[in-house]
């Protein structure tokens, strides 16, 4: 993978939902590099690998696995975007490590305040913490 500030990870277990996402991110984000993974296991090793992810869009359950223990050890330095259905675990898991949740179904403009709101906050954070 070449090192990029300007990359997004989009990671669902599911095609479509994969291929919705990817749309929605080419639309959104033209400028910046897609990485798409389907479990949990390869979304981890893409956030070892690099430090240079400006974002993570991913569903909840990935074959089975949940993403809450990647979400957990990441998200103090990835922004994420949680996709999912279930609105009791997604407000939960939003609320325990204060990250974005976009419930489904969404549509395009969904995707867009959310993804364009966490990367802005996320900035915000980068920019103040740098200038102390």
């Amino acid at each position: 993978m070449a090192e990029n500030k300007e990359t997004i990870v989009i990671a669902d277990d599911d095609p479509l939902n994969r291929h919705s996402m990817s749309g929605f991110a080419e639309v959104t984000f033209p400028n910046y590099h897609h990485l798409f993974c389907e479990d949990t296991q390869t979304l981890e090793a893409l956030l070892k690998k690099s430090r240079d992810i400006s974002l993570v869009i991913t569903g909840l359950n990935m074959r089975g696995e949940m993403s809450e223990r990647v979400i957990a050890t990441y998200s103090p330095r990835v922004p994420f975007v949680l996709c999912t259905g279930d609105h009791e675990e997604g407000e939960r898991i939003r609320d325990s490590y204060k990250i974005a949740y976009l419930p489904k179904p969404f549509d395009l403009k969904d995707f867009k305040h959310a993804t364009r709101t966490v990367l802005l906050i996320y900035a915000l954070r980068e920019a103040t913490e740098s200038s102390q």
